[in-house]
Protein backbone atom coordinates (compact mmCIF):
# COMPACT_ATOMS: atom_id res chain seq x y z
CA UNK A 1 0.00 0.00 0.00
CA UNK A 2 1.13 3.35 -0.75
CA UNK A 3 0.56 6.35 1.83
CA UNK A 4 0.29 9.51 0.89
CA UNK A 5 0.53 12.45 3.36
CA UNK A 6 -3.10 12.83 3.52
CA UNK A 7 -3.86 9.35 4.75
CA UNK A 8 -0.41 9.22 7.03
CA UNK A 9 -2.10 11.83 8.77
CA UNK A 10 -4.91 10.59 8.90
CA UNK A 11 -3.96 7.34 10.63
CA UNK A 12 -1.97 9.16 12.93
CA UNK A 13 -4.33 11.67 14.44
CA UNK A 14 -6.42 10.89 17.09
CA UNK A 15 -9.20 12.58 15.52
CA UNK A 16 -8.45 11.24 11.65
CA UNK A 17 -8.82 7.55 13.89
CA UNK A 18 -11.95 8.85 15.58
CA UNK A 19 -13.51 9.61 12.24
CA UNK A 20 -12.06 6.39 10.28
CA UNK A 21 -13.89 5.24 13.63
CA UNK A 22 -17.54 6.50 13.28
CA UNK A 23 -17.48 5.87 9.27
CA UNK A 24 -16.58 2.24 9.46
CA UNK A 25 -19.60 2.19 11.76
CA UNK A 26 -21.55 3.70 9.62
CA UNK A 27 -20.61 1.95 6.68
CA UNK A 28 -21.40 -1.66 8.49
CA UNK A 29 -24.98 -0.22 9.94
CA UNK A 30 -25.62 1.47 5.94
CA UNK A 31 -25.28 -2.14 4.34
CA UNK A 32 -26.98 -3.77 6.83
CA UNK A 33 -30.33 -2.39 6.61
CA UNK A 34 -33.01 -2.28 8.82
CA UNK A 35 -32.12 1.41 9.40
CA UNK A 36 -34.88 4.12 10.86
CA UNK A 37 -35.75 7.28 9.86
CA UNK A 38 -34.35 8.64 12.82
CA UNK A 39 -31.10 6.90 11.94
CA UNK A 40 -31.02 7.96 8.30
CA UNK A 41 -31.04 11.53 10.09
CA UNK A 42 -28.74 10.81 12.39
CA UNK A 43 -26.41 9.63 9.63
CA UNK A 44 -27.52 12.68 7.71
CA UNK A 45 -25.83 14.66 10.77
CA UNK A 46 -22.99 13.29 11.18
CA UNK A 47 -22.47 13.63 7.40
CA UNK A 48 -22.71 16.55 6.98
CA UNK A 49 -20.52 17.80 10.40
CA UNK A 50 -17.54 18.71 8.46
CA UNK A 51 -15.82 17.72 4.83
CA UNK A 52 -13.94 15.71 6.75
CA UNK A 53 -17.02 13.77 8.22
CA UNK A 54 -17.59 13.08 4.34
CA UNK A 55 -14.20 12.36 3.39
CA UNK A 56 -13.59 9.87 5.28
CA UNK A 57 -17.05 8.44 4.80
CA UNK A 58 -16.25 8.29 1.22
CA UNK A 59 -12.90 6.99 1.78
CA UNK A 60 -14.51 3.79 4.25
CA UNK A 61 -16.79 3.00 1.69
CA UNK A 62 -14.43 2.65 -1.56
CA UNK A 63 -12.61 0.86 0.73
CA UNK A 64 -15.77 -1.43 1.75
CA UNK A 65 -16.78 -1.54 -1.80
CA UNK A 66 -13.02 -2.47 -3.53
CA UNK A 67 -12.82 -5.73 -5.46
CA UNK A 68 -9.63 -6.08 -3.35
CA UNK A 69 -11.36 -6.31 -0.10
CA UNK A 70 -13.90 -8.72 -2.03
CA UNK A 71 -11.17 -11.06 -2.87
CA UNK A 72 -9.65 -10.98 0.49
CA UNK A 73 -12.89 -11.66 1.84
CA UNK A 74 -13.46 -15.02 -0.24
CA UNK A 75 -9.94 -15.94 0.17
CA UNK A 76 -10.60 -16.18 3.99
CA UNK A 77 -13.03 -18.41 3.90
CA UNK A 78 -12.09 -22.06 4.46
CA UNK A 79 -13.19 -24.39 1.83
CA UNK A 80 -13.81 -27.07 5.11
CA UNK A 81 -15.99 -25.09 6.39
CA UNK A 82 -18.30 -24.38 3.39
CA UNK A 83 -17.81 -28.10 2.83
CA UNK A 84 -19.18 -29.13 6.36
CA UNK A 85 -21.97 -26.38 6.32
CA UNK A 86 -23.13 -28.27 3.41
CA UNK A 87 -23.11 -31.22 5.18
CA UNK A 88 -25.36 -29.86 7.79
CA UNK A 89 -27.90 -28.84 5.65
CA UNK A 90 -27.89 -31.85 3.69
CA UNK A 91 -30.20 -35.34 4.08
Amino acid sequence: MQWTDESRDMVLSEEGAQLRTEAVAWVIRLHGGDLSLEDHRTFDAWHAQSAAHAHMFQKVSAAWNSPELRAAAAAAVKPELIVASDREDGP
